[in-house]
């Protein structure tokens, strides 16, 4: 039973961003969730084309992917946690609560690991390009330059790939430079946030 659950909790891991993308799109789950809500249960259809719908799933789609990663290592530094430290706090008085707030997400933040992972993940985040290019296409944005679910990933595909502008390399190296700097600081800046919240 264990091990069935482990297997289909880190399954998302071995999806393709783009397989993702269209396992939740709307023609694949919403449309028939849509039905579900207004046939069984006598709700109004919601439309899943509007950005306040869209916007949450491709987050929700993106995080769903890549959550089992950040929680093994989160369960693989707390399995290496000595429990001398939690009995410690428990002769001390400490509820689950402090102890789960004042030992276990320090240790997982301070680790070295752990903060190697979130800025990778970060930076994965910035180069996001499977998911809305998916989005884009049941949206009918295949051609718009500059859509509302353009990362700036894609934005550099569809200035290369399909504009009216012919070839912009200029633009294109730009946003490139563009999209590196973003990174590199967000990165740095993180880096640090992690290691001040880790103590």
């Amino acid at each position: 039973g264990k091990g069935i659950l482990e297997v289909a909790y880190i399954l998302p891991l071995a999806v393709a961003p783009i397989v993702v993308g269209v396992l939740f799109s709307p023609s694949s789950v919403w449309d028939d969730i849509r039905q579900f809500l207004h046939f069984q249960l006598g709700l109004a259809y919601f439309n899943e084309l509007t950005p306040s719908f869209y916007f949450p799933v491709m987050f929700f789609s993106e995080a769903w992917e890549w959550s089992p990663l950040i929680m093994l290592v989160a369960l693989s530094i707390v399995n290496g946690t000595a429990r001398e430290i939690y009995e410690a706090a428990e002769l001390h008085g400490a509820s689950a609560m402090q102890k789960f707030t004042m030992v276990t997400l320090p240790t997982i933040f301070k680790s070295p690991v752990m903060q190697f992972i979130v800025v990778l993940r970060f930076i994965d985040a910035m180069r996001a390009f499977e998911i809305p290019l998916a989005w884009t296409n049941w949206l009918g944005y295949q051609s718009t330059v500059g859509s509302p679910v353009d990362t700036i990933s894609l934005y550099i595909y569809k200035l290369l790939f399909a504009s009216s502008l012919g070839f912009p390399i200029g633009v294109v190296s730009a946003v490139a430079l563009t999209l590196f700097a973003i990174t590199l600081v967000g990165a740095a800046v993180l880096l640090r946030l992690l290691k001040a919240v880790g103590g």
